[in-house]
């Protein structure tokens, strides 16, 4: 028996219905980040907020019946890292309540070198289902795109890690996370150059997974400006809430992704 067109119809509104509420949360929160800087409590939730957002909207896809082993299992995948993210947030939030700083590395690190280093591995799964032959233009484009960002990493950031005051743990951490973070990015690069330059769109990259790829590099961008504000002691509150902004975007777009998969 075929699927109700009507029934369609219906769930397919109350998932754009669902999205436009996501949208308006996110700029809610942003705005609340932003309003309520110089009031800690509520400045330190707002990221975790909208990763417990985030880890909702996976888990209930996830958990869905539609859908192949594998690609259950990388929603399962996305839904760890998520809750491995937040479980550090939370710790950020909770020591900055009590002890009004946050020492340099800390739990939050660990958690996030951990979920890069998984949803690279994630994400290289998705690319190496397919062998697709690019353009040459495209691979000199992927080269090139792959060596700048690798030497602004290096310059920015492992460099100047290397000539901090640091002990020899928080310069490890200084450059293995964004190392991890270029990474992540580097895959995710790949990705979409197969995506839009193969023309096998429906069997590579679903539109779900190209929004929840987006808004995971969005969350490597701002663990790398938040490595580089650490080691370089910028002080500017410009700076400072920059991370903040594409933490709390980054995860609501992964839960963006994962709303449209529900479709």
């Amino acid at each position: 028996m075929g699927e109700n067109p009507e029934a369609r119809v219906s769930a397919q509104k109350k998932i754009h219905s669902s999205s436009q509420g996501l949208l308006v949360f996110l700029i809610i929160l942003t705005f609340c980040y932003v309003l309520f800087q110089k009031f800690s409590p509520l400045f330190r939730v707002a990221v975790p907020i909208a990763t417990a957002v985030a880890v909702y909207k996976s888990l209930k896809v996830s958990r869905e019946k539609k859908g192949g082993k594998m690609e259950k299992s990388t929603w399962k995948l996305v839904t760890v890292c998520l809750g491995i993210w937040l479980a550090g947030e939370i710790s950020v939030a909770f020591f900055f309540a009590r002890e009004g700083f946050l020492p340099y590395p800390s739990f939050a690190e660990i958690a996030y070198l951990i979920g890069y280093l998984l949803m690279s591995a994630g994400a290289f799964t998705i690319i190496r289902r397919v062998e697709v032959r690019l353009p040459i233009t495209h691979v000199i484009a992927f080269t090139l795109l792959t060596l700048i960002l690798s030497g602004a990493v290096t310059n920015f950031i492992i460099i100047r890690a290397l000539q901090t005051d640091l002990d020899p743990i928080g310069k490890a951490f200084s450059i293995g996370l964004p190392v991890a973070d270029m990474l992540l990015i580097i895959v995710v690069f790949a990705i979409y150059f197969v995506y839009f330059g193969s023309g096998i769109k429906e069997t590579l990259l679903e539109e779900s997974w190209a929004i929840v790829i987006l808004g995971m590099t969005f969350s490597a961008f701002a663990d790398m400006i938040t490595t580089y504000t650490k080691i370089t002691f910028v002080d500017s509150v410009y700076v400072a809430l920059l991370p903040g902004i594409l933490y709390i975007w980054s995860r609501g777009v992964v839960g963006l992704g994962a709303q449209s998969r529900e479709s």
